[in-house]
């Protein structure tokens, strides 16, 4: 096994290189906190850290390549100088002309050398290469991860209730244009059924761009590259985000009426729903933007900042919402005015994302400079892959939102409600899935069966969480919140039992598709939608076919979800991935 050692750097910027000739496969003790960022050190150019002895933050550095003559309790002839390099501030350490003192359990040595080191093949006395579960250390924190349930439980919601929190920004919003919009009348309740279903699909293809920053950031951070690095990812996205944001906006406007024919809308709907998307795509630029500024600091484990941003739009589109849109309080814009007040809340989260990143120094677009193509094309797969997964499962509920729609104002009506219902309890799973992407992959690293009862503890949630809002959703539908209309709440109460199925099934593959993705399974995710796309097309045949209703439709999307779940399970059956998968090597080793 042959390692090369080049330049060990990492975000905080230490680097301890020797004039000497340093020799291989041994092993010195230190503390951590004598070099706070010594768990950073990353990619290939890291060195091994394994915990030893029973105290906390004392761990030994293995198959470093140590100066001859350095021994624990021997001299420490380092000093440290600052130099700019390509990729950030690195701190090279030449040798000290005094020698100081130290103890044995403060000693740190770190000599690295710039060319390839031979290793052996076998392990020495003094530890391995390769991480295993008892003896690791993470990159960015300063003790192991938790090993304990509870302490596993903690890290999942750490990590993903802030995020849950923002993700239920936009259908708490949208819950509240649906009551605002529903008090005008049965008409244009029915109308803001395709328009929300039309601008549904659009948030589930940008947050595919907020999925994909999470991933590449996340990996910069987790290897070398540093700030520079993160710069030029948040340059590209920013700049790739506009031009299609901008696209994304004319699309619209120039498919708005062909689109209403797809989905069939009484003519009565047609104007109501034409200004509504109109206006309404002039918020699409920020709003890709914004997701993909979002992961950029999601990547870096920053999910609060993004919880503050979407809390205070949230707010202001709230307000404007009352002020243009409600006969009572505001100038009554009608639906136009639900429309104005979610693009502008839109625009001003963008602009808070830009002065976040701004303020941290991650975002330096240089407009004038030439794009990366690498990194482009690097980031251009990764969203093309997941886009078109998700547009095939978005193309799903904008089908049956069709079937819906054409059968009546009635049934437009109940099917808004109640998709409406589904798509804000199903967020109640979020922490599931972005706890399973962010760490599930480096659970793998650590150990196969860590991260099999991360994945245990993830479907255990899943479960629990679904059984709850079930339970939620059959109350919901039997209120008067939404609609007072009789007819109304008597198809809601028709297909209250397929909602109630269909949360169930949906949280327990929202976790398993997290899963999923933190094995880095994205194509047969897209595989798997993309067929599922094609049933449901003709399952939505079906429908007029057998004039099965909209019973019928709903417990065909409840058998949606279903299908989901048996396709993921044989999934695991077939491969076994937290079975037969050795434990990966870390970044640094080459064979």
């Amino acid at each position: 096994m042959q390692t090369t050692l080049s330049k060990v750097a990492h975000r905080s910027g230490h680097v301890r290189t020797h004039h000497g000739a340093p020799t291989a496969s041994a092993s010195l003790h230190f503390r951590k906190r004598e070099i706070p960022s010594l768990g950073k050190l990353q990619g290939e150019h890291r060195v091994a850290c394994r915990r030893v002895g029973r105290r906390r933050g004392r761990f030994a550095l293995t198959n470093a390549a140590i100066a001859p003559g350095l021994e624990e309790g021997g001299e420490d002839p380092w000093k440290v100088e600052d130099r700019e390099e390509e990729g950030g501030l690195h701190e090279a350490v030449s040798a000290l002309e005094h020698p100081v003192q130290r103890p044995a359990s403060q000693l740190v040595v770190l000599p690295v050398p710039s060319y390839p080191v031979q290793l052996d093949e076998e392990p020495s006395s003094q530890g391995d290469w390769q991480l295993d579960e008892k003896d690791s250390v993470e990159d960015d924190m300063e003790v192991a991860p938790p090993e304990s349930t509870m302490g596993m439980v903690k890290e999942i919601a750490w990590v993903g209730v802030p995020e849950m929190l923002s993700c239920m920004v936009e259908p708490l919003l949208s819950l509240m244009e649906t009551v605002i919009v529903g008090r005008m009348g049965t008409l244009f309740l029915a109308a803001l059924g395709p328009g929300t279903s039309i601008f549904g699909v659009m948030a589930e293809l940008c947050a595919v761009g907020t999925i994909a920053t999470v991933s590449v950031v996340s990996r910069l951070t987790a290897t070398a590259g540093g700030k520079k690095q993160i710069q030029n990812v948040m340059d590209t996205a920013v700049k790739g985000s506009l031009v299609g944001g901008v696209a994304m906006m004319i699309a619209l406007n120039l498919a708005v009426w062909p689109m209403l024919q797809v989905l069939h809308c009484d003519e009565l709907m047609v104007a109501a729903v034409h200004t509504y998307v109109t206006v309404r795509a002039l918020g699409a630029p920020a709003f890709l933007i914004s997701n993909f500024l979002e992961g950029c600091l999601v990547g870096m484990r920053d999910a609060v900042t993004p919880l503050k941003v979407y809390a205070r739009s949230g707010v202001v589109t709230a307000v404007l919402m009352l002020l243009l849109a409600t006969p009572v309080v505001g100038c009554q814009l009608g639906i136009a005015g639900c429309a104005v007040a979610i693009a502008t809340g839109q625009v001003l989260c963008t602009f808070q994302f830009l002065q976040v990143l701004s303020r941290r120094g991650l975002l330096t677009v240089q407009w004038a400079a030439p794009l990366n193509l690498d990194l482009a094309k690097s980031l251009g797969e990764s969203v093309g892959i997941m886009a078109i997964g998700t547009f095939a499962r978005m193309g799903t509920y904008v089908t049956m939102t069709t079937v819906a729609t054409s059968m009546g104002i009635v049934e437009g009506a109940v099917h808004k409600v109640a998709f409406e219902s589904y798509y804000l309890l199903s967020f109640a799973t979020e922490p599931m899935f972005t706890a399973a992407t962010s760490l599930l992959p480096r659970d793998l690293k650590l150990s196969v069966a860590r991260a099999g009862k991360l994945r245990n503890l993830l479907l255990l949630g899943s479960l629990v969480l679904g059984v709850l809002l079930a339970g939620v959703s059959l109350v919901a539908t039997r209120t008067t919140l939404f609609s007072a209309d009789p007819a109304v709440l008597s198809f809601l109460q028709t297909i209250s039992p397929a909602l109630a199925v269909m949360l169930l099934a949906s949280s327990l593959v929202y976790s398993i598709e997290g899963i999923l993705v933190g094995l880095g399974d994205i194509r047969y995710l897209t595989t798997i939608h993309c067929t599922n796309f094609v049933l449901m097309l003709a399952y939505s045949v079906a429908i007029k076919t057998f004039n099965l209703g909209m019973e019928g439709m709903w417990w065909g999307l409840a058998g949606y979800q279903c299908l989901r779940l048996v396709e993921h399970t044989v999934r695991f059956a077939t491969t076994r991935p937290f079975v037969q998968n050795a434990i990966p090597d870390p970044e640094y080793v080459r064979p």
